[in-house]
Parts: structure tokens; sequence; C-alpha cells
């Protein structure tokens, strides 16, 4: 293993542990309040976050076993649940903003937002 590839799966570990433990609060938090109506946002915006995290480990695994099917897969299943997670929260983000409006969907925990 040389160098660059050394940083690049530090960098894939910081990113992936950073939306990985963010992900993980702001999922939680939305379970909790899944009946209001800040809580499908949340769940949809945690889930993104644990994804994230996942897709960063199956690269980063390819990366340390030389295996590039494992790396062509992390990086399709990354963008596809990127995709995905997107257009949901769009939908889910929309009927907040009806149900509520003037307000802004949350990003995440109250103290976590960005």
């Amino acid at each position: 293993m040389d160098v660059q590839q050394a940083l690049i799966l530090d960098a894939l570990a910081i990113v992936g542990a950073f939306f990985g433990i963010r992900g993980l609060r702001t999922l939680i938090y939305g379970l909790r309040r899944i009946n209001d109506d800040e809580g499908p946002v949340l769940m949809i915006r945690g889930g993104r976050g644990v994804l994230v995290a996942v897709g960063c480990a199956v690269i980063a695994g390819a990366l340390i076993w030389d295996n590039r099917p494992m790396l062509y897969f992390g990086i399709a299943f990354l963008a596809e649940e990127l995709y995905e997670t997107t257009m949901a929260l769009g939908v889910v983000s929309w009927d907040y903003r009806q149900r509520n409006p003037g307000k802004v969907p949350p990003t995440g925990p109250p103290g976590q937002e960005t």
C-alpha cells in the first residue's frame, strides 16, 4: 500500500465515521418523532448518512483488498442510494412545506442542524 492509497483510505474512514454517526443520531431522533411532521424528513436524512457510511466502507474495503468489482459496486451503490434518498427527501420535504407554511424542513436533531 502506497502513501496515496493510505490517504484515500484515511479520508474514507473519516468521512464514513462522520456521516455514520451523524446519520445514526438523526435516524434515531426521526424514529422517536415518527408521528410528527418532522419525523419522515429526519428519517430520510439519517438513513442517507448511514448509507453514505456503508458506501465508504465498501469502497475502502475494495481498495484494501484490491478488488475492482467491489469498488465498482461501492461506487454504484453510493450513487444509486444518494439519488434515491434525494428523490424521497424532495417528496417528503415538499409535503412538510405544504403542512407547515413558512417553515424550513429540519436537517437534524436539535443542536445538530446545519
